[in-house]
């Protein structure tokens, strides 16, 4: 009997070693055989070592030896609290083998995800986007909106989950995603469930100027309503850092003089320091003087931090002549009144 259970055990798993599509759940059918086969093995031990310390000593030694697994199993019980199906044997590599060759993640860690999203000031920007939108959904606000990560899907954060990379359900939108550095990994057991990265603002104009130590202005947005220019950056940060910079817009009339401007935090204030991969926007709006004569007016953009005498180092494009608007300038953009 312990042969024919040993045979299917070993025949299943074969046939579902071949299949492509493979899940720890489609070995469930071998474990009663297993469970028999190791009670019959444990029966079996406890009857040689009766031979050897006779029966009263091996009751003892089975008393300790299963006080000692039981012992084991609930503290690896306790040690996995609450994700038990992050369980994988510790003998064979444990979770982070188990990543490399199957499937694994059916939500854990969103409960995570979705904490360090409330915490962020700017969440309410726009949608947040996931593979598995139902799983996110509980965790974050209600007003904010939770879409299906896609191709070309608009979003602000975006949410990589281990089941869906596994599966590589969209290696276009995941290849696009994955360009901006994770802003949270969220690790259980050696398994990677979840990383959050956050998407930049779009633009009309752009402009791919990087100030200091990597703030890169990707480019800007501009809107008139009446009197009021409003300039809206798009901004990536590529090296953590102190946040509190500024960000000054000038505008130039066409005889260099300056009709407009306005100075304004980079990240509006939000964030006193800046991780690799963060992305801002904020609109700007400039009052313009009513008379501006016709011609073609340059909108120009800086960076600078308060307390330090110099603006931050323009690279990437070509500054502007200092004597147009001073060092480390750009153009970011211009437009011309009739």
């Amino acid at each position: 009997m312990l042969l024919a259970l040993l045979g299917f055990v070993l025949l299943f798993s074969l046939a579902m070693d071949i299949e492509p599509k493979q899940f720890d759940r489609y070995l469930l059918p071998i474990w009663p055989s297993l469970e028999i086969m190791a009670a019959a093995g444990l029966v079996r031990a406890a009857s040689l070592l009766g031979r050897f310390i006779g029966q009263a000593g091996a009751r003892l030694a089975g008393g300790a030896a299963l006080a000692l697994l039981a012992a084991l199993q609930i503290g690896q019980l306790w040690w996995f609290h609450p994700y038990y199906i992050g369980y994988y044997n510790p003998l064979l590599g444990g979770g982070a083998v188990a990543q490399r060759v199957m499937l694994v993640g059916w939500g854990e860690g969103m409960e995570d995800v979705g904490a360090w999203l409330r915490s962020r000031p700017d969440l309410g920007r726009g949608p947040v986007l996931s593979w598995m939108p139902f799983t996110l959904e509980p965790f974050v606000p209600a007003e904010i909106p939770v879409h299906n990560l896609e191709p070309g899907a608009d979003g602000n954060y975006a949410v990589l989950y281990s089941r869906s990379v596994q599966r590589k359900e969209s290696a276009e939108a995941e290849a696009y995603v994955r360009q901006f550095a994770p802003l949270l990994t969220v690790e259980k057991h050696g398994i990677t469930y979840a990383t959050v990265h956050q998407l930049p603002r779009p633009f009309e104009r752009p402009v791919g100027a990087v100030f200091g130590e990597g703030i890169r202005l990707r480019g800007v947005s501009q809107a008139f309503s009446g009197g009021t220019l409003t300039i809206t950056p798009s901004w990536g940060i590529e090296a953590s850092q102190p946040g509190s910079a500024y960000t000054f817009v000038h505008v130039l009339a066409p005889d260099g003089r300056r009709v407009g401007q306005l100075d304004i935090p980079l990240d509006q204030g939000l964030f006193a320091s800046w991780q690799n991969g963060q992305q801002f926007d904020g609109p700007i709006p400039i009052g313009l003087p009513s008379d501006l004569p016709a011609g073609e007016y340059r909108v120009v953009i800086g960076v600078y931090r308060l307390g330090e005498p110099a603006r931050l180092a323009l690279s990437g494009v070509p500054a502007l002549p200092e004597a147009v608007d001073g060092p480390d300038a750009v153009l970011a953009s211009t437009f011309t009144r009739p």
